[in-house]
C-alpha cells in the first residue's frame, strides 16, 4: 500500500524499493518516500492524474529521463511527466533517475536500477532514422551493382538464370545416355541424343579416320566410351544449342585398354599390400630394436673408430633403413671422418643392429667407405 509523503517532496513517479519491497512514491532527488537510495528503485513510472506539490512547478525539469516516441531519443522530463520538448507523457516510456543535473541530452548512468539495458541503443540526434534509411538504402543498391553494373532482376540475370536450368538438365540427359550405353555400339547412343535434339560430334582419341559413316552405316565396331556436354552457343534469347561430344573406340581397343587397366590396377594393389606388409614389419622390429636407439649406438661405435672426429649424418642424410630379420636393422647414412691431421672426408656409413638374448642393442656388422 501506497504511504503519504510530506507535501513539497512528492514527485509523481512511482517506483519499486528493494528495501521497502513495494511499490512507493519517488522524491525530486531519486529517493523513495522512506529516504531510500535511488540505487534501490526500479521499474520507475510515472502517474498520469497525479500533480505534485505546489512548490514544484508543472513546467520544472526533473532528474528522471526517459525514451520518447516522438523526440525518438532520451530526454530530460518535467514535473508533469512531459519531456523537455513539452511531448506528452504518454509518448514517453524506459523511465531513469540520475543524480546529475539536466544537461542537452541525459545520459543515464548504467548503475541506476532504473534504466533498462535497451536505452542505450536509442538514437541519439532527430532525424537519425532517416540517416539510418538512407544508408540501408546505399548498401541495398551496392549490394546489387557491381562496378556500375546492376543485375537486380535484369533481364540478362533472367536470361542466365535460365540458361543454366538448361544447362542443367542436358547435363543429366546426357549423363543418363552415357550410363545406359557405356559400352555397347556408339551410334545407338548417338541415335537417342539426336532424337532428343542434341547436336552430337564424335571423337575417336587416337584414331586417324572418319568413323561416324561406319556408325551411321550401322557398324558396331565403335563402342561409346564416355560423353558429355561442351560449350553452347546461344541462338536466340529463347534456347541454345545443345551439343554433346561422344568419345568412341573401337571394339579390339576397348577390349586392350580394359586388359591394360586391369593389370595396372593389380599391379597396384600388389604394390600397396607389399608396402602395407614392409610397413607392418618395420614397426615390430622397431619395438623390440628401437631405431633411434639403433643409429645413436651407430654413432658410438663411429666415435670410438674414429677418435680425432666421426659426425654420422643420421636425420638429414638416411640413405636406408631396412629390417634384414625379425629384429635387425641394415642402417645406412653419409658421416664426416676427421683423421689425426685435422683433415676431413665424407663417407658413407652402413652397420647392422640388434637385440641379444637379453633385449640389449648390439653392433653385428659396422663398416665406413668413402
Amino acid at each position: 500500500m501506497i504511504k503519504p509523503v510530506k507535501k513539497g517532496d512528492s514527485m509523481p513517479f512511482q517506483g519499486y524499493c528493494s528495501e521497502c519491497n513495494e511499490i512507493v512514491w519517488l522524491k525530486d532527488d531519486g529517493r523513495c518516500q522512506n529516504n531510500h537510495s535511488c540505487e534501490k528503485i526500479s521499474k520507475i513510472a510515472f502517474v498520469e492524474g497525479t500533480q505534485p506539490a505546489a512548490s514544484v512547478a508543472n513546467s520544472r525539469v526533473t532528474k528522471f529521463h526517459g525514451y520518447c516516441a516522438e523526440c525518438q531519443e532520451r530526454v530530460w522530463l518535467k514535473a508533469n511527466g512531459a519531456c523537455d520538448r513539452d511531448h506528452g507523457c504518454k509518448m514517453i516510456s524506459q523511465i531513469g533517475f540520475t543524480g546529475e543535473e539536466p544537461k542537452a541530452e541525459p545520459v543515464p548512468i548504467g548503475t541506476t536500477s532504473s534504466y533498462s539495458g535497451a536505452a542505450k541503443n536509442q538514437k541519439k540526434k532527430h532525424g537519425s532514422g532517416t540517416a539510418v534509411l538512407s544508408v540501408l538504402l546505399i548498401l541495398l543498391l551496392l549490394g546489387c551493382c557491381t562496378l556500375g553494373n546492376c543485375t537486380f532482376n535484369s533481364p540478362e540475370k533472367k536470361m542466365d538464370d535460365k540458361v543454366k536450368k538448361i544447362d542443367d538438365k542436358m547435363g543429366d540427359k546426357v549423363k543418363e545416355v552415357v550410363a545406359e550405353y557405356e559400352g555397347r555400339p556408339a551410334r545407338l547412343a548417338k541415335a537417342v541424343l539426336e532424337a532428343a535434339g542434341y547436336t552430337v560430334i564424335v571423337d575417336t582419341p587416337g584414331v586417324d579416320k572418319d568413323v561416324v559413316p561406319e556408325m551411321d552405316g550401322g557398324s558396331d565396331y565403335w563402342l561409346l566410351r564416355d560423353g558429355e556436354t561442351i560449350r553452347k552457343e546461344r541462338k536466340d534469347k529463347l534456347g541454345l544449342e545443345r551439343i554433346v561430344k561422344l568419345t568412341v573406340e573401337g571394339a579390339y581397343e576397348r577390349t586392350e585398354r580394359l586388359a591394360k587397366e586391369k593389370t595396372e590396377k593389380e599391379a597396384e594393389k600388389a604394390a600397396k599390400a607389399a608396402e602395407d606388409a614392409y610397413q607392418k614389419r618395420c614397426e615390430e622390429v622397431d619395438k623390440k630394436v628401437p631405431r633411434g636407439n639403433a643409429w645413436l649406438l651407430v654413432e658410438r661405435q663411429g666415435q670410438a673408430e674414429y677418435p680425432y672426429g666421426f659426425k654420422l649424418h643420421s636425420f638429414l642424410g638416411i640413405i636406408t633403413e631396412t629390417p634384414t630379420d625379425d629384429d635387425t636393422w641394415l642402417l645406412i647414412a653419409t658421416c664426416t671422418v676427421t683423421n689425426a691431421f685435422g683433415a676431413k672426408w665424407k663417407g658413407k656409413c652402413a652397420a647392422e643392429v640388434g637385440a641379444n638374448d637379453k633385449g640389449e642393442l648390439v653392433i653385428i656388422q659396422f663398416a665406413v667407405v668413402q
